[in-house]
C-alpha cells in the first residue's frame, strides 16, 4: 500500500507482474510501455527486480501508457475486464 500524496489516502498499487499481465492482454510490451510513460526500461527492470519502488508520478505515467494504445487512444475499460 502506498500513501497517495494528491489525497493522503491509502491506495493499494498493482505490482510490476500484474502490470506485464495487463500490458501483455492488450498486446504491448513493458519496453514499449516504458518508452510511452517516457521512463527507461533500465528503471523498470530495477523496480520489477524489487531493488528501487517507483513514484507515484511515475507508476501514474505507466498505467497510463498501458491504458492508452500505441495509437494514442485511450482503450476502453468496459470492455477490457
Amino acid at each position: 500500500m502506498s500513501k497517495d500524496a494528491h489525497n493522503g489516502a491509502m491506495v493499494d498499487l498493482l505490482d510490476p507482474s500484474d502490470l506485464e499481465r495487463l500490458a501483455a492482454e492488450r498486446g504491448q510490451t513493458m519496453r514499449s510501455i516504458c518508452a510511452r510513460a517516457g521512463i527507461s526500461h533500465t528503471t523498470w527492470y530495477r523496480w520489477r527486480a524489487g531493488r528501487t519502488s517507483p513514484t507515484l508520478q511515475v507508476y501514474r505515467r505507466l498505467l497510463n501508457a498501458i491504458n492508452t494504445n500505441a495509437g494514442g487512444n485511450n482503450v476502453d475499460k468496459s470492455s477490457a475486464s
